[in-house]
């Protein structure tokens, strides 16, 4: 059997990373917290955004300002609506492996990752999503939302393969026992991004799917383990 793909979302099945991340960047330095995209792929990129908010108080030395968060997420949906795309090569990639199971593990919300992928028209591609948000209680870069969604799906963490852009994805997965490739695909990525995925411990990093198909079309023929 195929062993089971964990897919991450922004920046790997949908390119909304530069869309948020913008979105971010602007909103914090209107308050006063000059901050640049760099930043924000830096220190708050792939993070559980309850994590984020605490790192954002601690700089601002007081609460965020009221109404800030929703301004910020109003942003970002309106600019989803007219510029959001899949990640270049996702849907081919798709195609070529529609036996191989899989499922979303993300640290946005369900309503986030149902509203891009409706977007997208990939909702009937990924029936099992899972959110660092929601569904545990510590998010990337812990283990526990990759552990949860190889667990739910009946996968043991040696049989699963994770697809991240983020650092602290990459150490959540390498956390959990995976297989972890570092995809540089989106449009977010930035000169030095695969040498920090590599230190953070990826097993590759890769520029498309096209590039993720061989890696495991070559691990299928040598039938390499995934897990460490």
């Amino acid at each position: 059997m195929n062993r089971l793909i964990i897919f991450d979302f922004d920046g790997v099945v949908a390119d909304s990373e530069i869309i948020a991340s913008t979105a971010l960047a602007e909103a914090l330095t209107e308050i006063g917290l000059t901050t640049t995209l760099e930043d924000v792929m830096e220190h708050y990129m792939g993070r559980h955004w309850v994590d984020n908010v605490a790192v954002i108080e601690a700089k601002l030395g007081g609460p965020l300002p009221e109404g800030w968060a929703e301004g910020r997420r109003a942003r970002v949906r309106e600019q989803v609506a007219v510029r959001l795309t899949e990640v270049r090569g996702l849907s081919a990639f798709l195609d070529a492996h529609e036996d191989w199971p899989r499922c979303i593990a993300s640290s946005s919300t369900h309503e986030w990752i149902g509203l891009c992928l409706d977007r997208l028209g990939l909702a009937a591609r990924f029936e099992h999503r899972f959110s660092g948000a929601e569904d545990v209680a510590e998010g990337k870069p812990a283990p526990d939302l990759f552990l949860h969604a190889a667990r739910t799906c009946g996968v043991a963490p040696a049989d699963c393969i994770v697809i991240e852009d983020s650092v602290a994805g990459i150490r959540g997965g390498v956390a959990a026992g995976m297989y972890v490739i570092g995809l540089t695909a989106g449009s977010h990525t930035r000169p030095g991004h695969r040498e920090a995925l590599l230190a953070a411990g990826a097993d590759a990093v890769v520029a498309s799917y096209a590039e993720v198909a061989a890696l495991l079309a070559d691990q299928s023929r040598s039938g390499a383990p995934s897990g460490k």
